[in-house]
């Protein structure tokens, strides 16, 4: 499992507990925006999951805040979000992302230049 991709219109609102804990080869996941909360562990050891796009305004607020949302940015290299969703300044993710940059409708936080 490399990467993960939901179906349009996809009715998922939770992904559950631990649900991709130790895909050490998941390198990509786009959240939805219909999915609103993500359960403890989710992402947990996921070592390779660099990549993450969020959609939705729940899953921005929880993936940013000091329960980090199931370990989603844990190992984190790039995460793009609908600039839509951000609100003002995030800290979480001004402190541990140092490049910031707006490419078509997401602002990107990397730990990367962008290229």
């Amino acid at each position: 499992l490399q990467t993960v991709n939901f179906g349009t219109n996809s009715s998922l609102q939770t992904i559950g507990n631990s649900a991709f804990s130790r895909c050490t080869s998941l390198t990509t996941i786009t959240i939805p925006e219909e999915v609103t909360s993500i359960e403890q562990f989710a992402f947990s050891n996921c070592t390779s999951l660099t990549t993450i796009v969020i959609k939705g305004q729940d899953v921005y607020n929880d993936a940013t805040s000091t329960s980090a949302c199931g370990f989603l940015l844990e190992y984190a290299q790039t995460v793009k979000v609908l600039t839509s969703v951000v609100n003002g300044t995030n800290t979480y993710l001004t402190s541990n992302f140092p490049n910031t940059w707006v490419e078509g409708e997401y602002t990107v936080f990397s730990q990367n230049p962008q290229s």
